[in-house]
């Protein structure tokens, strides 16, 4: 193999600077070529592509977002599509593909696979649903992002009185709620793997202004916890994907009046949104995405396909794509019932 690709595809995530210098750097010291495709999958089938040399990623290590673009597209998603993209790389001589993305770049990795083209995938979302790593690229630094800002909402929440509802990104996967809240010390966390309602939220409440003598308490909520959506009046149409999959926007919007109407707390709500998508990578991402990106490179140039690689406790570890994304890797009980003790 004289020639590879790196690919970044899906949300952005920090530290995806990083594994793109990894992989590239252990890709140069062996002597091979380094395209990197810009925006995405779809960038291959325009012929969108630079060359990454030893300057290209100088310093880009303590940098967020992606050098390389991304493109939320819906390339990979019809019949022939792999081909096109396969067609695209291979105009430009690359003989092998670095992904780093999350479940929806890792689904296209397999059928770029599948079709017989060698591609290594690294996993890469702030969301943390993606099998084959206990923690995804992006996540340490969004759950610290979160963190900091809902520190200082206790602060303004508590000098009012108030019942503040914060809702974070998680559609399918309550990860960054639970992990945020446990480090804020938040009062309740409503993630999509735990059932609720208006009711038990605002027994939840009311015993703790009322019976604890609290005056102020600080929810965290995913975005797509919506299991009790049919008790709750959302406004905001019904959004899609760019896989044409629905989700509801505005949850935590919604749901603050109805907990100011059932308990007649004062209730404010705000989204921190893509904020946790920005910024700076901390220490955590930086050495993740250098491990990851390194292995992943390697096993590329040595002949392996079709694994994504991830690190299982302290061991960096080689997953079939088809078995990370087989099913969303969603919060456990023990996580959240650890988070739930000081609720």
């Amino acid at each position: 193999m004289k020639h590879i690709a790196i690919v970044t595809s899906g949300g952005d995530a920090p530290g995806t600077n990083a594994a793109i210098r990894a992989a590239a750097r252990v890709a140069h010291i062996n002597g091979i070529q380094v395209s990197g495709v810009v925006h995405g999958w779809a960038g291959a089938t325009r012929d969108e592509f630079i060359e990454i040399d030893r300057d290209t990623i100088h310093g880009v290590i303590e940098e967020g977002g992606t050098f390389l673009k991304s493109e939320r597209s819906p390339i990979l998603t019809k019949e022939g599509d792999a081909q096109r993209v396969i067609d695209g790389l291979q105009k430009r001589g690359v003989e092998g593909v670095v992904v780093i993305g999350g479940e929806g770049s890792h689904k296209g990795a397999l059928q770029i696979a599948n079709a017989g083209f060698p591609v290594v995938g690294v996993p890469k979302t702030i969301d943390n649903d993606l099998g084959g790593s206990d923690f995804t690229i992006g996540f340490h630094t969004a759950v610290e992002t979160a963190t900091s800002a809902i520190d200082r909402l206790r602060t303004h929440t508590e000098s009012n009185d108030r019942v503040m509802v914060v809702e974070v990104m998680g559609r399918h996967a309550g990860w960054i709620a639970t992990f945020s809240g446990m480090a804020s010390g938040a009062d309740l966390i409503l993630i999509p793997e735990r059932e609720w309602s208006l009711d038990s939220v605002s027994q939840h409440l009311t015993k703790r202004h009322r019976e604890r003598g609290r005056s102020f308490s600080l929810i965290v909520l995913a975005e797509g916890a919506i299991s009790s959506q049919s008790e709750i009046d959302l406004t905001r149409d019904a959004r899609r994907d760019h896989l044409g999959r629905t989700y509801l926007g505005g949850l935590g919007e919604a749901l603050a009046p109805r907990i100011q109407e059932r308990t007649g707390f004062e209730t404010r709500s705000t989204a921190l949104g893509y904020l946790l998508r920005g910024g700076t990578p901390d220490a955590n991402d930086r050495i993740l995405a250098t491990r990851l990106g390194t292995e992943a490179a390697k096993r590329l140039l040595a002949g392996e396909s079709g694994v994504t690689i991830g690190q299982i406790g302290s061991e960096v570890r080689a997953t079939r794509i088809g078995d990370a994304v087989a099913q969303l890797k969603l919060v456990s009980d023990e996580d959240y019932q650890l988070a739930a003790t000081f609720f």
